[in-house]
């Protein structure tokens, strides 16, 4: 056991200088073996300007890790009889009301948890400025009502925020719990992200918290140690319901373990010898096999590293991978094919503005996108609104391209006469702005 905590001990210069490279201020890991506990450690400030450490019990936002609890909550209701599994949406929630009727007919809260209904992802519709969210919790059924289906219903994987924010609204009607917000604490880490040069630029904290749309996907915060101890719980929850062929543990509110860690549909399409799929918040992945598929990472590498190179057979091990990858060197190439490419954005916008206007080619893109706290999106489109006209010559919509899965763009219809100045109202009266209204 010792051995394995000095190895950990010894890669504590490597993540740090991992963290230096990208920028990242502060970090806190930690190991579980066997079972239990072996290995805490953190890393810079949770707090940069007043130079405070993090430790193991500091607060972070967790973002997509949220999924996990969220399938728990609904585990619970399943193990409580409250829903199945296969149970329709819309049985439980009658204003899910897809334009598909595939979807609107058959899609179940496991099609949604897996990523499975092949709507699109759409997140630039949530997500603002400031890492705020710009349409309140009460309209997420309308919304995910109108996502375009890009894939075949139940054929192909795609990650979308939108299935976990349907699971919070279930959780809610089925319980009768409504989420809070949670206590106010000291121990909580700032918020940062890393400028061009990587330096870290202080914003306000996500505003994706208990009680408000995205809760369920991204909304979470917590601890290593509580992260910890319910991985430990998990694990046992799962060793105990696996053998035993059952779906609940004597003394563990962990339910329906088993549906939650099995794989439900794989990432890809194409056939693969190794698996690599979804489980209901978690990614399996048979190693050898590349980890954190998901997320900025691969947008910047030319393929994300094998863990396992050199197995004999397919296992987990990490520390005694036969061929070892460089971490350090891969986040310098990270951060060399990041620059590069914010670099290429700015200068293909500059190609594109039109003449005598204003020459901006010296634009650091990446640096106004941090510093307004906004999701980077690394593609030349997504910065271009292409403007329209109508019958009458005035402009009257906007095509924006935020959305891979949506190549040729969406159309934003502007509203006019008595229904603009209704809708301006309604939109002012619950904080919103924008008087565009979204037309698939």
């Amino acid at each position: 056991m010792q051995s394995i905590v000095d190895r950990l001990q010894a890669l504590s210069k490597v993540i740090a200088e991992i963290c230096r490279i990208s920028g990242t201020p502060g970090a806190s890991i930690g190991v579980l073996h066997e079972g239990k506990v072996i290995y805490t450690h953190n890393y810079g400030y949770h707090n940069v300007e007043s130079s405070i450490p993090p430790d193991e019990n500091t607060i972070y936002h967790i973002a997509s890790l949220s999924k996990s609890f969220t399938a728990v909550c609904i585990a619970i209701l399943v193990e409580e009889g409250k829903i199945s599994w296969d149970t329709p949406v819309r049985d439980i929630l009658p204003d899910f009301k897809h334009v598909n009727p595939t979807i609107n007919n058959k899609a179940t809260i496991l099609d949604l948890m897996s990523h499975r209904t092949g709507l699109a992802s759409k997140n630039m519709l949530w997500l603002r400025d400031y890492a705020g969210v710009q349409l309140p919790q009460n309209e997420t059924l309308q919304m995910v009502s109108y996502l375009e289906t890009v894939f075949d219903f139940r054929k192909q994987w795609l990650y979308s925020n939108w299935g976990y924010a349907v699971a919070d609204q279930i959780i809610q009607r089925l319980s009768g719990q409504i989420t809070e917000h949670s206590p106010k604490i000291e121990n909580v880490a700032r918020a940062y992200m890393a400028l061009f040069d990587g330096t870290p630029h202080h914003l306000p904290r996500p505003s994706v918290v208990d009680g408000v749309i995205m809760a369920g996907a991204v909304g979470i915060q917590s601890s290593v140690a509580d992260l910890l101890t319910y991985s430990q719980k998990l694990m046992q929850a799962a060793d105990d319901q696996f053998s035993r062929n059952t779906t609940s543990t004597e003394g563990s509110p962990l339910k329906q373990v088993p549906t939650l860690l099995e794989n439900h549909i794989n990432l890809s399409p194409e056939p693969s010898e190794l698996e690599r799929s979804y489980a209901l918040g978690w990614i399996r992945t048979e190693l050898p096999g590349p980890l954190g598929t998901i997320g900025l990472n691969p947008m910047y590498v030319e393929a994300m590293p094998l863990v396992g190179k050199g197995l004999q057979e397919p296992q987990l091990t990490i520390l005694d991978n036969p061929e070892p990858n460089d971490y350090v060197e891969l986040a310098r190439k990270s951060v060399e094919t990041s620059n590069a490419l914010w670099s290429q954005i700015a200068e293909e916008l500059n190609n594109l503005r039109i003449p005598d206007t204003p020459d901006e080619s010296s634009l650091n893109i990446l640096d106004l996108t941090t510093t307004r706290g906004l999701f980077p999106m690394a593609r030349t489109e997504y910065y271009i609104v292409a403007f329209g006209q109508g019958e009458d010559g005035r402009i009257d919509h906007i095509v924006w391209k935020h959305d891979p899965s949506v190549p040729e763009g969406e159309t934003f219809k502007r509203l006019s006469g008595s229904a603009a100045e209704k809708e301006l109202l309604l939109r002012a009266s619950k904080g919103k702005e924008d008087v565009l209204e979204a037309k698939g």
